[in-house]
């Protein structure tokens, strides 16, 4: 995994995969340094606080990938621009596609970044990039709203049970659920009618 993120930094590393770092020092950024530690935080909590483990994948990747794209920028190795011919927006598209329909097919299903990877052909690292791009959110964010929107179309239906709810949808607890649920937009929070419902699925349209 780690040699396919300096693939995309460093092609030319096929040429010399026993040598793939050209300096042994990079920059670390304040952003950075408090993403990691917010992810090593809530790794230790995760005994009394499950974590979403397409969250904690997805974003342990974003930050080596971060750390080693300051790394090559600082030492003057560009970043490419030019992509493989295979890396085209048309597979960039299915992909991100195949990656919603698995989403949506699993929904209550505790599932890892790398079962959403070998489900679409792909590496994890490139396929939370494309997936991004093209979306505009994370993986993990995209799952969460699928989750949400499912749990207000139950509440709207009468459910009232919402730890069952949150463990039934996927969350990993009802602090999880409430708290995924805190973090989407005011309106949402508020209502739970058709009207909430159609906002919900117009984030999903990406």
């Amino acid at each position: 995994m780690l040699n396919d993120i300096i693939h995309e930094l460093d092609p030319s590393i096929d040429d010399h995969p026993e040598r793939p770092f050209p300096f042994v020092t990079g920059p670390c950024d304040s952003g950075v340094f408090w993403r990691h530690r917010e992810l090593i935080q809530r790794l230790e909590a995760a005994e009394s606080d499950p974590l979403e483990p397409v969250w904690a994948e997805v974003t342990a990747l974003q930050l080596i990938a971060d750390v080693l794209e300051a790394a090559f920028a600082r030492h003057g190795r560009c970043v490419p621009q030019v992509r493989r011919r295979n890396d085209t927006d048309a597979d960039h598209a299915d992909r991100a596609e195949a990656v919603k329909t698995y989403l949506a097919s699993r929904l209550c299903e505790r599932i890892t970044f790398d079962d959403v990877a070998r489900a679409v052909y792909a590496s994890p690292f490139h396929l939370a990039r494309v997936f991004q791009q093209r979306t505009g959110m994370p993986v993990h964010r995209y799952l969460t709203l699928l989750r949400l929107r499912a749990s207000l179309e139950r509440l709207a239906e009468g459910a009232n049970n919402l730890t069952a709810l949150a463990l039934e949808l996927g969350f990993s607890s009802h602090s999880h659920f409430t708290d995924a649920f805190r973090r989407t937009p005011s309106d949402v929070r508020r209502n739970t009618g058709r009207s909430t419902l159609h906002e919900m699925s117009k984030n999903l349209i990406v």
